[in-house]
């Protein structure tokens, strides 16, 4: 189901739909398949098996929907250029940004975990902060 956009538009249209009733909260289960390594330093070779991964090669969700839009007729080639380049230009921007480097404190990572803080969480941020403290020293 995660790996096709428009049936992940109808349950999450249809979850909506029940959490605006007054239903209370709804869990989506959107079972997908990473194509690609996790990092371009991993070997998916090691633990994945090629025929599994060309199985779900054919079932790539991007590929499925440009095919849907050109086959009704909501696509064509200058949009879908048009889409790509728009598309390239904030996966630079974004790949810029997050490369710039940055002075943040260690602690902040602690900061938005839970609105209240557990306590394996204090106890954490605690060590941390004890051993940032030898470190200044």
């Amino acid at each position: 189901m995660g790996n096709d956009p428009l049936g992940m538009l109808a349950v999450m249209d249809e979850a909506a739909v029940f959490v605006r009733a007054g239903n209370g909260p709804v869990i989506v289960e959107a079972r997908t398949y990473r194509l690609e390594a996790h990092t371009n330093a991993d070997d998916a070779t090691r633990y994945r098996d090629q025929a599994d991964v060309e199985r779900w090669v054919e079932r790539d969700p991007v590929v499925r929907l440009e095919k849907y839009l050109r086959a009704n007729s909501l696509l064509d080639d200058a949009a879908f250029e048009s889409l790509t380049d728009e598309a390239e230009a904030a996966a630079a921007a974004l790949r810029e940004a997050a490369s710039a480097v940055r002075t943040t404190d260690p602690l902040e990572l602690f900061a938005h975990v839970f609105a209240q803080p557990t306590p394996q969480l204090r106890e954490q941020r605690a060590q941390l902060e004890a051993e940032l403290a030898c470190r200044r020293r």
